[in-house]
């Protein structure tokens, strides 16, 4: 079902339901204001990342496992204090979604003060950026950085500043992902820490040295986990 036209107050019926407990299924065609609530059942929300601006009201997914998912290309900023009761989120290819910090709201009941509830998947292609936290698990494919992509522009590029730190409750990185973070000279570093077990199952670190002097030898700690398996094939 779409949702759009500047919704508001709306209650999206369970209509792709059966009794086989099949998801639900709607996507955001427009700007949705006011309040939706998506009701009992295991909903699944779909937005590009143009329409993510448009998201303005609240869209509450109700009981159930429920998944916010956004495609498209370009970035967006991810509208949070707007959702709640998502357990799970995901970006296809193709796209760079921004955490914002400092934001507020509530994702499957966890405040957001760039804190995001529920697990996150990032495809191959896709990007996260933000130096927040995320309750709960983050599969990486694509890539992650925490400051901004380097050379991206608009909302992709973060803040840039060194020392963005994403916080996760665990961490899988897949074969082919990519974890950019930027360096300076006094020792600070972006970072991932993570509360739990860290499985690196390959994947590549990008270091980005800002400009300044530099010891001959530094330690950066990029990666702090509860627990550590495995490595990533390279640094460059």
């Amino acid at each position: 079902s779409p949702l759009g036209g500047a919704v508001a107050g709306r209650k999206i019926a369970d209509d792709h339901t059966d009794s086989t407990g099949r998801k639900n299924s709607a996507t955001v065609a427009g700007a949705v204001a006011g309040a939706v609530n998506l009701g009992a059942g295991n909903d699944s929300l779909t937005s590009s990342l143009a329409n993510l601006a448009g998201l303005t009201g609240t869209v509450n997914a109700g009981g159930g496992s429920d998944t916010f998912a956004v495609n498209g290309t370009g970035d967006g900023i991810l509208p949070a204090a707007g959702l709640i009761g998502f357990e799970n989120l995901s970006l296809a290819p193709g796209g760079t979604l921004v955490l914002a910090s400092g934001a507020t709201g509530a994702f499957d009941n966890s405040r957001l003060g760039g804190n995001l509830g529920g697990n996150a998947t990032v495809a191959a292609g896709g990007a996260l950026i933000g130096n927040g936290a995320l309750a709960g698990a983050l599969t990486l494919g694509g890539t992650l950085a925490p400051s901004g992509l380097s050379g991206a522009s608009g909302a992709a590029a973060g803040t840039g500043t060194v020392g963005a730190a994403l916080n996760v409750a665990s961490l899988t990185v897949n074969p082919g992902a990519t974890l950019q973070v930027r360096q300076n000279g006094g020792g600070a570093t972006d970072s991932v820490v993570v509360a739990g077990n860290a499985a690196v199952n390959g994947g590549q670190v990008v270091a980005i040295p800002q400009p300044g002097s530099y010891a001959p030898v530094t330690d950066y700690r990029i990666l702090d986990a509860g627990s550590l398996s495995g490595a990533f094939t390279g640094v460059s």
